[in-house]
């Protein structure tokens, strides 16, 4: 998946959505190749949980291509999956350290949180 716009197809046949519109996700290599979880939301204290990029739809969209188009150049057979979170989540996330944040998130996706929905990219 060498193209933005074919990943942007492949997110909107798992997710069923276009990606500018979806608010609170992670993405998660659910092979740990890389071991990294990305919060990103559009919400007014997003800088101070995400990647520090303004939070409007847009740059959402170019930092979920851009770490799984990474994860997949590093590890071509990982499965990625997109996380929405649900409301325990984005108050759990207000009150987590920097430090524990990616380790944290993730074990809250898999173990705490079986509502919410992983979409596999492919």
């Amino acid at each position: 998946m060498d193209s933005a716009p074919a990943l942007e197809a492949a997110i909107a046949r798992a997710v069923g959505a276009d990606i500018r519109d979806l608010h609170w996700f992670t993405i998660m290599d659910r092979a740990d190749a890389i071991g990294a979880t990305h919060l990103l939301s559009n919400d007014d204290y997003a800088d101070e949980y995400d990647t520090g990029l303004p939070a409007r739809a847009e740059h959402r969209f170019e930092m979920l291509t851009s770490s799984i188009g990474s994860i997949l150049e590093k590890c071509p057979h990982a499965t990625v999956g997109i996380a929405l979170t649900d409301a325990f989540q984005v108050e759990h996330v207000r009150h987590t350290d920097r430090s524990t944040f990616a380790s944290t998130m993730h074990n809250d996706f898999i173990e705490q949180s079986p509502s919410d929905t992983i979409y596999v990219i492919d």
